[in-house]
């Protein structure tokens, strides 16, 4: 049976693809007339379950109306999670300020920038988790659960958060202790349901897609100047295989 893709080039759209079940592959690309490389992610039509199909979601979410039409659709709620770890980076990098901000009534979160500084810690007895997890943080501010404080430098950061989320008119508060610790016991004990699992498997996958292009054999797209002629060659490709081309190109 033939198989069917559409692409992107963004990590982050295929990471949250790849999260909803979609297959991908990766193509990794170095155009040697300039030298730039270029990861070009194919992604499956739709999930093993049909559940998800891949461009309408995309094209969706590009144009927008995907917010309009599914404010809580998991994709979303995985590009929400990227979007608050760029933003805790832009922070304790560049002290660019924020906060966290409801996302209408879906009772989801995401930071936004701010003129004001980060709170601080509440006095005693207010209960607060440290973490140095920034996908822990990105991933609880979907749910709630504001940034009250960054210590340290360069790659060591400690984050400082509430351990209660803000209410809830379906339950008790989240507990972010809890959910912590869940997830560092077994990731798949949160079921997939929750905006906290949904987003902290996108922050995952999306550090494995990272881990793939880093650790791919890129193709070297080899482009006869002033021709159409082209070929594509692994990066350690033999002696003998660029001489093949060569010879394709010379004809």
């Amino acid at each position: 049976m033939q198989e069917h893709w559409t692409s992107t080039l963004d990590t982050r759209e295929a990471a949250a693809c790849g999260t909803l079940g979609i297959p991908a592959k990766l193509e990794l690309t170095i155009i040697a007339a300039t030298g730039k490389s270029e990861a070009r992610f194919h992604l499956g039509l739709t999930c093993a379950e049909q559940k998800y199909q891949t461009k309408a979601i995309l094209k969706q979410w590009r144009n927008g109306s995907l917010q309009t039409s599914h404010p809580v659709h998991p994709f979303l709620t995985i590009q929400r999670a990227y979007h608050n770890r760029l933003m805790v980076l832009d922070l304790q990098m560049k002290g660019n300020a924020m906060q966290l901000v409801p996302i209408g009534q879906t009772g989801l979160w995401q930071y936004a920038a701010s003129n004001t500084s980060l709170p601080g810690l509440p006095p005693a007895p207010a209960e607060i988790i440290r973490t140095s997890n920034l996908k822990l943080v990105a991933a609880l501010g979907v749910c709630g659960f504001p940034l009250l404080r960054i210590d340290g430098s360069g790659h060591q950061h400690s984050y400082y958060l509430p351990r209660y989320g803000p209410l809830r008119a379906d339950g008790p508060p989240l507990d972010s202790n809890a959910l912590r610790a869940a997830w560092h016991e077994d990731m798949d004990s949160i079921p997939w349901e929750s905006p906290f699992a949904q987003a902290m498997r996108g922050l995952y996958n999306r550090e494995r897609f990272l881990d793939a292009v880093n650790r791919s054999v890129p193709l070297i797209l080899m482009q006869k100047p002033r021709s159409q002629k082209a070929a594509y060659v692994k990066e350690n490709a033999s002696d003998a295989a660029l001489d093949l081309v060569k010879r394709h190109f010379d004809t």
